[in-house]
């Protein structure tokens, strides 16, 4: 998963006049000055400064440029530069930000999943190693590689990018998501790019699927954001629905992204600590490629 940890704002907030506004965060799309104009800081991308209690924040991002390397411009010039903390106000800048680049909610929201879409398919061909979707783009194709059979559930999917290509791959996916905003915006994006996904809203340690009913199980950047007992549970969940394989991924980061949601760093003897904890006589391997991995297959 990528950008926000568990959405829970409303995506599809009217932005009258092009100006995203909330208790806490006034968001709006104008040209940026070269200087400081709002008084906290003036970035590559954003002038931050205050409006009463809240904090106000102007790009000049279009249709164009929208897309989940938002995520990387917000998080390294803002958040890890220490400016502004918090994975509640990251979320909603980042929603703001996308809003304020579309006359409607919806052209807002799809502009921002072709781009990325888009953007991931243009990394795995030829790397540029530039932005947060560059970062992340081995993971999307790894996971392509490593799928086993056709009908796949991904859990944590959060925006769903990878689930939408999977789809397009022709797979059968059904994506989940504890945030019932986030499978909303899925949903929706699925039915207008034409990439069918089945959604649910449910947590990833306690799902009602049947058992066996997937070939492949997915936890992709999804245990970093959960305690040591509630990973061990997830991956118990993944394997009762998956006939053929589980697949995990992490991210190793020297601090933990507290805007993303994650609780800590990771490393290999993590995954080998939940695996065992799990108690599962699965098959199963560790190894690292641009992060961590877990591949759990059934006994044969």
């Amino acid at each position: 998963m990528s950008g926000v940890d568990e959405m829970e704002l409303d995506a599809y907030r009217p932005c009258p006049g092009g100006v995203y506004r909330s208790e806490t965060v006034t968001v709006r799309r104008q040209p940026l000055v070269d200087q400081r104009r709002l008084g906290i800081t003036r970035t590559a991308h954003f002038d931050v400064g205050r409006v009463g209690t809240g904090l106000l924040l102007e790009h000049d991002l279009g249709a164009g440029e929208v897309s989940d390397d938002i995520s990387g411009q917000l998080s390294e010039e803002l958040f890890d530069a220490g400016w502004i903390r918090g994975p509640e106000l990251f979320e909603e800048l980042l929603v703001g930000i996308v809003l304020t680049c579309a006359e409607t909610p919806q052209q807002a929201w799809l502009n921002f999943y072709r781009n990325t879409l888009r953007r991931i398919d243009e990394e795995i061909a030829e790397p540029s190693g530039r932005g947060s979707i560059a970062a992340y783009a081995p993971v999307h194709e790894h996971v392509q590689e490593v799928i086993r059979g056709t009908a796949v559930h991904e859990l944590g999917t959060c925006f769903g990018f990878q689930a939408l290509r999977l789809a397009r791959a022709g797979l059968e996916i059904t994506a989940s998501d504890l945030s019932a905003e986030a499978v909303h915006l899925l949903l929706d994006m699925s039915r207008l790019l034409d990439l069918p996904v089945r959604t649910l809203v449910a947590d990833a340690a306690r799902l009602t699927e049947p058992d066996g009913s997937f070939d492949t199980v997915l936890a992709i950047h999804l245990l970093e954001h959960v305690p040591d007992d509630t990973a061990v549970e997830i991956i118990r969940e993944a394997c009762r629905m998956a006939r053929r394989r589980v697949v995990v991924a992490v991210p190793f980061e020297e601090e933990p992204s507290q805007q993303f949601g994650h609780l800590r760093s990771l490393t290999l003897a993590d995954l080998r600590t939940w695996v065992r904890g799990a108690g599962t006589d699965w098959d199963w391997r560790v190894y690292e490629h641009h992060g961590g991995w877990l591949l759990l297959d059934r006994p044969t």
